[in-house]
């Protein structure tokens, strides 16, 4: 006998329950992921919604992030998913020896780096003057994000286009940084009172790196470990929502060193070097609690 719409949700429930209390919920979530990727037609939507609510199976996670930064199309055929693939793979080679006939790039060049100027020459934003333009702060978060991706592990195979895509997403996101900025100052007022008072009293709060960090989705600040789980929700559309929970989060865990500072630039200087990972652990284990 069948089931119903209605008991299948109730058993659903029941198994998410049962697999959570004994410390199995990741069994449960990734059967839900591998039945998602086989949809056919393939919903990403739902398949937002789910890297919005649970982090990603390692095993999984390129697959998703190509399929939500439009690298892969669900709806095309293998034909075409093959042909899209090596005209991909063919641009990144070009890119690459184009900057070697630019003299850009020679075999000491690091792989972030290489990946950075690929950017910012694919995008038509790469300077005549490279050594001064990879000091400027933008140039500086590509870079951060490129070499976050570069350590990710286990390694993309699609590096390259990944980044691109997922540096493209937050720029497209600009326009909601004053707001988030905004956002964080509210909530260090509203429940923060001693931080958001010495942050005052210092100066320093008009002058905190929260537009640095969202520009660069906390490369660099975060380390990777802890990242993947914020960029898996930022990919799945939690933009907003989840980096200024993340900025609050840091300045909550760093106040007892903020508080020992009285200078801008030392409080500043303080905030752009990388948090450890146990603190950076709690802040990914608080997220995903939310």
């Amino acid at each position: 006998m069948k089931m119903g719409a209605d008991e299948r949700e109730v058993v659903r429930n029941f198994r998410s329950a049962y697999y959570e209390k004994v410390g199995c919920r990741g069994v449960e979530e990734k059967k839900m992921l591998e039945l998602l990727l086989k949809d056919k037609p393939l919903d990403l939507e739902n398949l937002r919604q789910f890297t919005r609510r649970f982090p990603l199976p390692a095993s999984s996670r390129e697959t998703v992030w190509l399929l939500l930064l439009d690298i892969a199309s669900p709806s095309l055929c293998e034909e075409l998913i093959e042909f899209v693939s090596k005209e991909q793979q063919a641009l990144r080679r070009n890119l690459k020896r184009a900057l070697i006939f630019m003299d850009l790039i020679d075999e000491e060049t690091t792989e972030h780096k290489m990946l950075t100027l690929m950017f910012l020459l694919e995008s038509g934003k790469l300077a005549l003057n490279v050594d001064v333009q990879m000091r400027h702060e933008k140039a500086q978060s590509i870079l951060a994000i490129a070499q976050s991706f570069d350590n990710l592990s286990p390694p993309l195979s699609n590096v390259y286009w990944l980044m691109r895509q997922f540096i493209l997403r937050l720029e497209s996101m600009n326009a909601c940084i004053p707001e988030m900025v905004q956002k964080v100052k509210k909530c260090l007022e509203e429940k923060e009172g001693q931080l958001f008072s010495h942050l005052t009293k210092t100066g320093a709060i008009d002058c905190l790196p929260l537009e640095n960090w969202f520009n660069r989705c906390f490369a660099g600040i975060l380390p990777e470990i802890a990242l993947i789980r914020i960029w898996d929700k930022v990919i799945g559309g939690s933009y907003q929502k989840v980096l200024p929970l993340v900025g609050i989060l840091i300045l909550t865990k760093s106040q007892a060193h903020i508080m020992s500072l009285y200078k801008v630039s030392d409080i500043q200087m303080a905030l752009l070097k990388p948090l450890p990972p146990e603190p950076s652990e709690l802040i990914v284990s608080q997220l995903l609690e939310l």
